[in-house]
């Protein structure tokens, strides 16, 4: 099957490419793949680069559509308008659809502003998303998780057009298990530095430990969010304390600003991915409580068999529910984290056991997995197309043959 895929491009983030992985395993699969890709010099001009998409997309057997929140635009508005369109012309042409959200909807009782503008930008265009997809044969919709289908459901998406899996991880060598020094314990943060990630959280933690751990933070800001603070926040922290002008919890009564710059390295974008986790002991995964995790980031420290300890959040619940292969711990609750951190920096069973677990979630969720079963839904959706093609031929050769006899149209179309 020949698949046109629309996505962001390629960047220089430090985190697992989907594009890059879902095109191996596609190729693997016996499919040709290729990827459309929405770059920087694109983003001000997406409803031309959306015309030339759908253009070659007319020589394709089916489209993948791997949606990011943030490049419809530019703006919210435009965004949503622009998808819909976007949408609304597969449809036209009839075209197996597979739209993937890697991104976890939010329940509306805790949406974020910005993702509750999103997708709120209007009834009219709410309504329009959703005729779009729900009113489309040949689209299905791919979600992670039982939180993110439920809330798409509660949205308006037909429940039986979504479909949830896990977020496929890459294939790499796990890294071997260390042996944990005596005088120095590295715990790793890897990812983009955003605002919804819990920064804050692992440096207050970082008071509550003793000198011998020390932090990495590998990643830097999202190519999207040049605006975002995150990064200067956690240099003035380290700096000063001081976190988004607030004081970060102190240990002691001192008025002396906490020492936490010796013991935190902010490694920037990382290249070599396996050498950065080879380094790091226990990978930590705090997020905050308004912004649902993604699992990206979690995807590379799961594939590499790191021992890992996540926020609570529902995405990362679920992963635990179904691979066992994370420690637990509350959302912004440095202290905890900090207890986290110390008990299984103790207990090398449990780290061996995490660490095999991970390894074991991630063989059953990979992206050889995620394309077979892509491959599956868009030959189901072909399937559909077929049919709908036949009877569509059929209805118009029964056309002409009557406009030959001199019967009417009309008659024709509602027999």
């Amino acid at each position: 099957m020949n698949i046109l895929s629309l996505s962001t491009a390629d960047t220089p983030c430090g985190v697992g490419d989907a594009n890059r992985s879902l095109r191996a395993a596609m190729l693997e699969a016996g499919n040709r793949y290729d990827i459309f890709a929405i770059d920087d010099d694109m983003r001000d001009a997406r409803s031309e680069c959306f015309d030339e998409f759908v253009r070659r997309l007319k020589s394709y057997d089916a489209v993948v559509i791997q949606h990011e929140h943030s490049f419809y635009g530019p703006g919210i508005k435009q965004s949503g308008r622009n998808f819909t369109r976007l949408l609304e012309r597969i449809r036209v042409l009839a075209k197996p659809c597979v739209v993937i959200f890697h991104t976890n909807f939010p329940a509306p009782t805790k949406a974020s502003r910005t993702f509750a503008r999103y997708f709120s930008t209007g009834e009219v265009v709410r309504r329009g998303m959703l005729r779009a997809i729900n009113s489309n044969s040949m689209i299905r919709v791919i979600v992670h998780g039982e939180a993110s289908w439920k809330s798409f459901r509660d949205y308006g998406i037909d429940g039986d057009k979504l479909l949830k899996v896990h977020l496929p991880i890459p294939r790499v060598a796990h890294a071997p298990s260390r042996k944990l020094k005596d005088d120095e314990i590295t715990l790793g943060i890897f990812g983009f530095i955003a605002h919804y990630k819990g920064y804050r959280t692992a440096l207050e933690a970082m008071l509550h430990l003793p000198p011998r751990f020390k932090l990495v933070i590998m990643g830097d800001k999202h190519p999207f969010s040049p605006n975002d603070l995150t990064l200067n926040n956690i240099q003035r922290m380290l700096r000063t304390g001081v976190w988004d002008g607030k004081r970060a919890q102190r240990v002691t009564a001192s008025d002396e600003p906490p020492d936490l710059s010796s013991r935190v390295k902010i490694l920037g974008f990382v290249e070599d991915l396996n050498r950065a986790f080879s380094e790091v002991d226990i990978v930590l995964a705090p997020y905050l409580d308004k912004f649902p995790a993604g699992s990206a980031s979690l995807a590379d420290s799961l594939a590499r068999g790191k021992p890992i300890i996540a926020s609570a959040t529902p995405p990362f619940v679920e992963v635990q529910n179904d691979g066992n292969c994370l420690k637990l711990v509350a959302m912004n609750a440095p202290f905890e984290l900090a207890h986290a951190i110390e008990e299984l920096a103790a207990d090398d069973v449990e780290r061996a056991r995490l660490s095999a677990a991970a390894i074991e979630f991630s063989r059953q969720n990979t992206w050889d997995h995620f394309a077979r079963l892509l491959s599956r839904m868009l030959m189901e959706r072909a399937d559909v197309s077929a049919g709908a093609t036949r009877m569509r031929d059929e209805a118009l050769q029964a056309v002409n043959e009557r406009l030959d006899h001199g019967v009417g149209a009309r008659s024709a179309w509602r027999s």
